[in-house]
């Protein structure tokens, strides 16, 4: 995958698509534990194979971590990821935390929320959704990333999709966007 990821384009079913701006790579980075190890041999290495020295744009890379990435309590993942400034090959890290907002063209707007093992959204990533929620105008689109299929997993487990429902009606709604 990093290897398609950092060719100059790729055709598909008759068309060529140029590289991508950006990469949000959503859960479990690495598997099946999280250590500096893993990532270097399993993320990092792979990337900077791929991609060594930054193109023209520099492309940036994203993350969000999933229930194998919080096995180390998430240490070995924001020392990767959440160090704004630093790269992975000729990929850019812009986030700073475990979760990030990214506003998109056409009023799109990414927001990435770390649920945390299923646990809760805690109150610093909620006081950061609802500051970047000022900026959502009536009308703008999100699209909600999750670690896990909670949409999917609701029909099973009632309790699933809490999490991302909290977090719609708290953040997103008043904002009078639509996810």
């Amino acid at each position: 995958i990093a290897y398609l990821l950092a060719q100059p384009s790729l055709t598909v079913d008759g068309t060529e698509l140029p590289r991508g701006r950006m990469i949000v790579m959503g859960g479990d980075q690495v598997y099946p534990t999280a250590s500096g190890q893993q990532y270097e041999d399993r993320t990092k290495g792979p990337y900077e194979a791929a991609l060594p020295r930054p193109p023209h744009p520099e492309p940036t890379m994203y993350a969000l971590p999933g229930n194998h990435d919080w096995y180390d309590g998430l240490t070995a993942f924001l020392r990767l990821f959440a160090r704004a400034g630093s790269e992975i090959g000729g990929w850019r890290i812009k986030q700073t935390r475990s979760y990030f907002a990214i506003r998109l063209p056409h009023r799109y707007w990414l927001f990435a929320v770390d649920a945390q093992l299923d646990a809760y959204v805690d109150d610093p990533q909620l006081r950061y959704f609802h500051e970047v929620a000022k900026d959502v105008e009536p009308g703008d689109r999100i699209i909600l990333c999750l670690p896990n299929p909670t949409w999917v997993e609701a029909d099973q487990d009632p309790h699933a999709y809490d999490t991302a429902d909290y977090f719609v009606r708290t953040v997103i709604t008043p904002t009078g966007a639509t996810v």
